[in-house]
């Protein structure tokens, strides 16, 4: 379930790409998140794509667009998740509301958030390689 969403880029058709949260559960301590950082906005293509699609290339390319507490060389920087739900719970932990009369989601805010230009450019006007390379 979606908790929060950014966009983080202008694809130049109508649609942009995303940072967002979601609920992934509850343990004793509280609600689980994940953190997925998606600037070509796959998760909409793989939504309209899912029939005949090897499911493990879908959960491959979901594995790659999300920040977990401790990363691999195919996610982003395990810093992304602690920097992005600091910066959201400093935000007093908004949830989105789609159905909301003229719902837009928020441009995600780097500096604010603690994130460097060049942590932006590296990171989401090019994704990680290994997701280019599952692509060509």
């Amino acid at each position: 379930m979606t908790v929060y969403e950014w966009k983080v880029t202008d694809l130049g058709n109508g649609e942009h790409g995303f940072i967002w949260i979601s609920q992934d559960g509850e343990d004793s301590f509280g609600p689980i998140y994940r953190v997925f950082v998606d600037p070509r906005n796959d998760d909409a293509w793989l939504s309209k794509s899912l029939d005949g699609m090897d499911l493990n290339m879908v959960s491959n390319i979901m594995a790659g667009l999300e920040c977990p507490e401790e990363s691999n060389e195919y996610q982003h920087d395990a810093s992304w998740y602690s920097r992005i739900l600091f910066f959201w719970r400093r935000l007093g932990c908004p949830v989105l509301d789609r159905k909301a009369p003229g719902y837009t989601a928020p441009w995600f805010d780097w500096v604010a958030a603690g994130f460097t230009d060049e942590e932006r450019v590296n990171n989401i006007a090019e994704p990680p390689q290994a997701m280019t390379e599952e692509f060509e």
